[in-house]
């Protein structure tokens, strides 16, 4: 069920509930649920019945008119202002809980219109029966601000308290309907007015509160060069203009792609010039020359933000395209082909765009999502043995901070794995791409600027690692040592059963990782240690690593005790019989 379906079910059935109580509450009589005249008790009854009025069949104009007659317009205005607020901090609440619930996605033009008019279409509903509180269910639903909500509502609530309050009974009727709308407008305009003066005056803030919202699919096909397969055409559209990347060790392994590609795009009225941009395969791919070369080449060839740059090879490779078009006219399309298995399940369809710089990995780069990602998974049959295996180690990491399940099934499917069966790989690349995607998605800081970084489960070691080695260590054999690195830190620091701990040492090795690496072994000075602190600033803010409690559960600290640290290695080197490596 896509995310407006869900919207417009959830809507729907808040909408009829509140338009049912609206109308089942016109036969309830008024006495029955109104205590002795006069009091405390009158008030707070008041008060409560205009809150209730959101989910009950409480007649609310009957509530306020007996509240005005029974406390006296000043007691009673203020009961009514009081309930009727109260009831719109329900209906809004309810609204957001069911936005969280349902995953709603609002079409982005509703959420734009919104966000301009809704507070003056509050202020205007909040006079007319059954819509006063479905409305502020929808706002909540939708995701407008909060404050705004609630200066809206407050203002109109305004107007209705005083509308009851100066005609009692008779507020109901058109005397009530214009000073609920007149009072909260002149409200609204006046603060708006003060706004704008605030706003010139010396040393006024001027506060900007807007969001993004960002979607993208993610397809698995087989053949996406096939002139039968729509899936590209359809997601640049004919007379788009392409610039094609390809990665020099897909091209080699594949030397009949670009041929292919260009006959596609024939097919399909997609100009795609008359050569690809070339980028070598690997971290060779993510430096400021390359993506310098990238943006000369973009620029030769006159494409502009209405243009795609479609980006086709391994993690590294995507990482530059990305970084070259995210900052090419501060935005090109970009259409991610990703041809390996970390790049398909992990590398390729995240949000990340980065290059190496200084010496450490990722140092320079941006947040970008991509127009598309299309995963074909074809192209795995010509990777070689090693940056095959490489991108299970990216599985391994999810299933084992998020899915204890799906990291149940992996040590099954080991064997059909290492002997590259295709349905296996089809299962793991779909799994592992679908969990990180609800990470990201689902997880609440899609662009990290928090601490927390749980799809970078044993990633400090492992970019240390990387780096140390020249880059000759693939990215998914040192993710690989950093797992076991931290989870055989975890088991010395009591958080980690020694179960658990041989159950992820032992699917390493059947997927044919090494568990130990010269890199590791303790020196004084020690460069992998100086890891954490790089990883820090990576980060931002204070230390935090995540850490195994458990096959597919994690905790987050934020300080690693050396003495712990050079234990596991030892420990490590142990399991790996390399005794003679720890000292």
């Amino acid at each position: 069920m896509n995310g407006l379906l869900r919207w417009t079910l959830v809507l729907a059935a808040g909408a009829g509930l509140l338009f049912a109580a609206a109308f089942a509450g016109l036969e309830v009589p008024a006495a029955a649920a109104w205590p002795a005249a006069g009091g405390p008790l009158a008030f707070a009854a008041a008060v409560g019945l205009l809150i209730a009025d959101v989910l009950l069949p409480v007649p609310s104009s009957l509530v306020a008119a007996g509240a005005v007659w029974y406390l006296g317009p000043p007691a009673g205005g203020c009961a009514v202002w009081l309930g009727l607020t109260g009831g719109c901090l329900l209906a809004d609440a309810l609204g957001r809980a069911g936005r969280r619930l349902g995953d709603l996605n609002a079409p982005p033009a509703l959420r734009a219109a919104l966000a301009r008019h809704g507070p003056w279409l509050l202020v205007v509903l909040r006079a007319v029966p059954v819509a006063a509180e479905s409305s502020v269910f929808a706002a909540g639903l939708l995701g407008l601000s909060w404050r705004r909500t609630m200066l809206a509502t407050g203002l109109a609530n305004l107007g209705l308290a005083a509308a009851y309050a100066a005609f009692g009974r008779a507020a109901g009727g058109a005397l009530g309907l214009g000073a609920a709308v007149a009072v909260p407008l002149a409200g609204w305009a006046g603060w708006r007015l003060w706004q704008g003066r605030r706003a010139v005056s010396a040393g006024a803030v001027i506060d900007v509160d807007f969001t993004q919202r960002y979607r993208y699919p993610v397809h698995f096909l087989r053949g996406v060069f096939d002139p039968a397969q729509p899936r590209l055409a359809a997601t640049l559209g004919r007379g788009a203009r392409a610039l094609f990347v390809f990665d020099q060790g897909l091209l080699a392994a594949r030397p009949q792609l670009w041929v292919q590609a260009q006959a596609y795009c024939r097919r399909w009225g997609v100009d795609c010039g008359a050569a690809p941009f070339l980028l070598p395969g690997g971290e060779a791919a993510k430096t400021v020359e390359q993506v310098a070369a990238l943006h000369a080449e973009l620029l030769a060839r006159g494409l502009d933000r209405q243009a795609y740059l479609v980006a086709a090879g391994g993690g590294a490779v995507l990482d530059a395209a990305g970084f070259a078009a995210a900052t090419f006219h501060r935005g090109l399309r970009l259409v991610r082909l990703p041809s390996t298995v970390l790049a398909q399940n992990d590398a390729g369809i995240g949000v990340k765009n980065g290059i190496n710089a200084h010496g450490e990995k990722n140092l320079v780069g941006c947040f970008a999502p991509p127009w598309a990602v299309i995963n074909d998974l074809d192209w795995l049959d010509s990777l070689p043995q090693r940056a095959y295996r490489a991108g299970f180690a990216e599985a391994v990491k999810v299933a084992l901070i998020r899915d204890g399940a799906f990291f149940a099934w992996l040590e099954q499917a080991a064997p059909a794995l290492v002997r590259r069966d295709p349905a296996a790989t089809e299962t793991l690349v779909r799994r592992c791409a679908a969990l990180h995607l609800r990470q990201i998605a689902r997880g609440g800081d899609p662009f990290e600027t928090g601490n927390a970084r749980p799809l970078d489960y044993g990633h400090w070691a492992a970019h240390r690692l990387e780096s140390l080695s020249g880059y000759r260590l693939l990215h998914g054999e040192a993710v690989a040592l950093g797992m076991a690195l931290d989870a055989c830190y975890a088991a010395r620091a009591g958080l980690l059963a020694a179960a658990d701990l041989e159950r992820l040492l032992a699917l390493l090795a059947a997927l044919g990782f090494a568990l130990w690496h010269p890199l590791l072994a303790p020196a004084d000075p020690d460069p992998l240690e100086a890891g954490l602190e790089a990883f820090r600033q990576h980060l931002g803010g204070r230390l935090c690593i995540t850490l195994l409690t458990g096959i597919g559960r994690a905790v987050e600290v934020d300080r690693i005790d050396r003495a712990l640290l050079h234990a596991a290695r030892c420990a490590l080197a142990e399991h790996a019989d390399r005794l003679g490596a720890c000292t």
